[in-house]
């Protein structure tokens, strides 16, 4: 799966929730889950795992991380990570 289809595949994950998960503060949470299930795919070299699973695995941690009444270890502002080039291209 390339970079690209994973990552659709993420931000796509959330849309099939209902209509009240679209409240602007539900959205800042999807997105920072968004970020931390790319980052467990990221710190995998971009191979394997479920994109289904990571995002569980993400929203799991960023709930716990608000109940305990921290912050998310997620910042919403960080850039996705790109791939190089030639790593793009073998994986096409």
């Amino acid at each position: 799966m390339t970079k690209a289809a994973h990552s659709k595949r993420i931000a796509n994950r959330g849309e099939a929730d209902s209509a009240a998960d679209a409240a602007p503060a539900d959205e800042g949470l999807r997105q920072q889950i968004a970020r931390l299930a790319y980052s467990f795919w990221e710190s995998r070299g971009y191979q394997g795992g479920s994109p289904e699973a990571d995002w569980f695995r993400a929203e799991a941690e960023i709930r716990r991380q608000l109940a305990e009444g921290g912050q998310p270890a997620v910042q919403p502002e960080s850039p996705a990570p790109r791939v190089p080039a030639a790593r793009a291209a073998r994986a096409r």
